[in-house]
């Protein structure tokens, strides 16, 4: 028996079963709120048609009945409406979906795809339409031109010529997946593979096997649905949404697998690259870069960075070329044509609200949504950095910046001569450099720079000078005060804490609005605070008003009365919270107790622990830092 015929039969007998045993129930849309009841809905329903009726003859019994009818109706409503709330209230619990879920069906159309949207010249005002604009401009992103990429010159001692995956690993990922009823290509629900895991384990596994020793991906396991996800600007154009790719859940799982077995690729990947790898983080890649800022700052030497941004970087890695170079990192044999077969001959149909768009094919790039996607984009762009000499380079997925100590004008020209090799290796990998998106900052304590006055080019054009950029989530200005970054971060976190109050007025748990203020507020007053944790007092304050303004609503929730004069230490004693500067001090001894027991994977950062042993017990801390005299660069024990 062929692949394609254990693949037929197995899809045969799957698609019979849910035929003939898996009930099949019509949802229509509802007009009605969704905490309305069937009951309701009769009421309502029989309350519109008396008024209807009263209003045609004026007779007096229609209107008493209706009236009669409202009443009840009202009654009713407030009935189902507190026990949709008590439902909602209980579920945040367990998973804080529920209540984007319930305020999804309270707000507007937000989330929602425009009616009416554009692709240049190109207007239209029905999902069909919409959905086909969406793969008219998404098929055009993809990179069609044929490049001659040189192997690169490295010597990898890892060799992998075939994987075979094991029945018990399969079983558990079926089990740990999530349970889902929504449509897929193959038409196979994730909750069907994840109830019947025990079932269909044996035969996944022959056949993801039978796939992997013949080096074949069978088409339907390569058809992706995808969600175009909006970025920023206007939400009426096309161009201004990404898309986001969902594969069958068995290919979804298949994927899994194949990226558990081959792992041990990312030995590879050069130490600058923070993104998809184990123990690296945003918070290392600019814990690095903060750090070589600062200590060129206490010199009294300024430090030019440039940051990147590669157009549709996923979208545009070359096939050929990317299995060029996982031959040079040591897959190859049945596995390396498994790896071919999978990333040629993709199928992408776009879905905007109900409808769908015709399929077209993706003849570049990695598959975004999937687990090897990333782990083969790193290992398409893992080279860069034999291209650059005498400078610091920092990398998270796609993102890269190059930065430079200047000492003197020659430096600033081997930063030069840096960007311009960038740009030769762009052209010879398939990628393209947005330059309109890439800019240059020049961080010093002095007022005045030769550097300042020296702008740097990128493709025959000219980088914008900024003075603050956000990289990685954090704001970082040319003083490096982050001042700006705190002030942004208090304003988004008031602004979520405005929506969590206002949806959540009907809760009646204090458990209930604190698990929302700890989930959806508190992490944007955390995010990387070992990089920007202020040590300016009206600073530390401005942030924890966010937090005291939680703290009052929570008084105002007990006493239903608002006041300025309470105790926020007593009521966080009462809620079990701590204050958030007690809370960023924390998770910068977290920090330093991850990097001392190998938590995390950046010896560039351990290297900056000097571990100081005394011959006899003092009181005098173990560890010592070099740090800049306003800013350590990690909180630790004081001296």
């Amino acid at each position: 028996m062929s692949f394609y015929d254990a693949l037929t039969t197995f899809y045969n007998i799957l698609s019979y079963a849910i035929n003939y045993f898996v009930p099949v129930k019509c949802y229509y849309k509802s007009n009605f709120p969704i905490w309305y009841s069937d009951e309701l809905k009769d009421l309502t329903i029989k309350k519109r048609f008396t008024h209807a009726m009263y209003k045609k003859t004026g007779i007096c019994s229609h209107y008493v009945k209706f009236s009669s009818l409202r009443a009840k109706c009202k009654s009713l409503s407030r009935k189902c409406y507190h026990e949709y709330i008590d439902l909602v209230e209980s579920n945040i619990h367990y998973d804080i979906n529920h209540f984007w879920k319930f305020t999804s069906k309270i707000k507007s159309d937000k989330n929602n795809l425009p009616k009416v949207m554009f692709l240049d010249n190109q207007c239209c005002d029905n999902d069909c339409d919409i959905a086909n604009l969406f793969a008219t401009y998404f098929s055009s992103i993809f990179n069609n031109n044929s490049i001659n990429c040189n192997k690169p010159s490295f010597n990898s001692s890892l060799s992998i010529s075939n994987i075979i995956i094991d029945i018990s690993s399969l079983l558990n990922k079926l089990v740990s997946i999530k349970s889902s009823t929504s449509p897929s290509f193959d038409g196979i629900p994730s909750c069907l593979l994840k109830n019947c895991a025990n079932n269909l384990a044996e035969a996944l596994t022959f056949l993801f096997n039978f796939s992997l020793s013949y080096g074949i991906v069978p088409d339907v396991w390569k058809v992706s649905f995808v969600n175009p996800v909006f970025k920023c600007g206007s939400r009426d154009n096309v161009k201004n949404y990404r898309p986001i790719s969902m594969l069958c859940p068995i290919a979804k799982v298949f994927d899994s697998l194949v990226y558990d077995l081959i792992y041990p690729l990312t030995s590879s990947i050069i130490p600058e690259q923070h993104g998809f790898v184990k123990n690296r983080s945003t918070t290392t890649n600019l814990l690095i870069y903060q750090t070589t800022i600062f200590n060129a700052c206490n010199e009294n030497f300024i430090v030019d960075s440039i940051h990147t941004d590669f157009s549709k970087a996923f979208d545009s890695v070359n096939i050929s070329t990317v299995l060029l170079k996982l031959e040079t990192y040591g897959i190859h044999g049945s596995l390396l044509k498994w790896f071919s077969s999978y990333l040629a001959d993709r199928l992408q149909i776009v879905k905007a609200n109900s409808s769908y768009s015709f399929a077209f094919p993706a003849t570049s790039g990695v598959p975004q949504g999937s687990h090897l996607g990333p782990l083969l984009f790193l290992v398409f762009i893992n080279d860069i950095g034999s291209i650059f000499n005498n400078v610091f380079f920092l990398l998270f997925a796609d993102d890269l910046k190059i930065f430079k100590v200047i000492k003197s004008p020659h430096d600033n020209h081997i930063l030069q001569n840096n960007l311009d090799s960038l740009q030769v290796w762009c052209s010879n990998n398939g990628l393209h450099l947005n330059v309109s998106k890439c800019y240059q900052i020049c961080c010093t304590k002095k007022f005045n720079s030769v550097s300042n006055y020296f702008q740097y080019k990128l493709n025959d054009q000219y980088l914008t000078k900024v003075e603050i950029i956000k990289d990685l989530g954090v704001y970082f200005d040319s003083k490096l005060s982050f001042k700006y970054h705190i002030l942004q971060i208090f304003s988004k976190a008031l602004k979520v804490l405005g929506f969590v109050i206002r949806f959540s007025r009907s809760f009646h748990s204090i458990s209930t609005l604190k698990l929302l203020y700890i989930t959806l507020v508190r992490p944007i007053l955390e995010f990387s605070s070992l990089i920007w944790s202020p040590n300016y007092q009206y600073l530390i304050s401005h942030i924890e008003k966010i937090q005291h303004r939680f703290l009052r609503y929570i008084y105002f929730f007990e006493n239903r009365q608002y006041s300025y004069n309470i105790d926020y230490n007593q009521i966080l004693s009462t809620v079990n919270m701590s204050t958030l500067e007690s809370r960023r001090l924390k998770a910068d001894l977290i920090f330093l107790f991850k990097i001392i027991n190998n938590r995390i994977d950046c010896n560039v950062i351990l290297e900056l622990l000097n571990f100081n042993v005394p011959s006899h017990r003092t009181l005098e801390s173990l560890f010592s830092l070099m740090y800049h005299s306003a800013k350590p660069i990690i909180c630790i024990f004081p001296q």
